[in-house]
């Protein structure tokens, strides 16, 4: 999912989705920060759900904005890379489950 929202292919809907954020009389489509918001963050919220931490969707989307906000894709996904990893050890010391896209022990990413 990190991949698809942040790759080059959908990266242009990050754009529209920060001139529609930064409208400051938001003439576009009003209550266009609260919709979006919401909207991507049931997603996020469900997928962070898989390991009991639905809550960890808001970071997640934290990091998406910021990739809009900056465009710095490299850092944005050293960070999410980073968040992976503290989250694969968190719910694996505690008998979890790896989360999509961590490496596993045996160097196969979950997917």
């Amino acid at each position: 999912m990190w991949q698809a929202m942040t790759g080059p292919h959908d990266r242009p809907f990050l754009s529209l989705f920060g001139r529609l954020r930064e409208s400051t009389e938001q003439q576009l489509w009003p209550g266009f920060r609260r919709e979006a918001t919401t909207d991507w963050l049931q997603p996020l919220e469900e997928g962070m759900r898989s390991v009991g931490r639905p809550e960890l969707g808001t970071l997640v989307l934290a990091l998406i904005l910021d990739i809009e906000a900056t465009d710095d894709v490299s850092r944005a996904d050293q960070a999410f890379d980073g968040f992976l990893s503290a989250l694969a050890l968190m719910t694996n010391g505690k008998g979890g489950e790896t989360p999509i896209g961590v490496a596993t022990p045996n160097g196969a990413d979950e997917a």
